[in-house]
């Protein structure tokens, strides 16, 4: 309904928004759950640059040093902080893990 059937009339106006999620991912990820995991602990730490977080998670997962390798690897600067990297690279550091998570190392 509009502003003016309501007494008092409010002073904004109401809109919807429809999101419909994709069907596939835009990048290759390797393994979703993989993906999600590095991106819920990278925003766990959001203040926090991505060496400290995502690093230690690489290297966890994958060996001590990993995640220096992986930051190399898929162009992402260490010392970023999540809110600053685009999907793509989280994207390229997903794959690297689950690449080498995949082949035992």
């Amino acid at each position: 309904d509009p502003p003016g059937c309501f007494r008092p009339a409010p002073k904004v106006e109401s809109q919807i928004v429809r999101i419909t999620p994709l069907a596939d991912l835009r990048f290759e990820v390797g393994d979703r759950r993989v993906f999600d995991s590095l991106v819920a602990v990278a925003f766990q730490g959001r203040r926090k640059m991505l060496r400290n977080t995502v690093g230690a998670w690489i290297d966890a997962r994958c060996g001590a040093g990993a995640g220096e390798l992986a930051f190399e690897a898929s162009g992402v600067a260490a010392d970023r902080r999540p809110e600053t990297v685009p999907i793509d690279r989280f994207a390229a550091l997903s794959e690297w893990v689950f690449r080498k998570g995949a082949s035992g190392a």
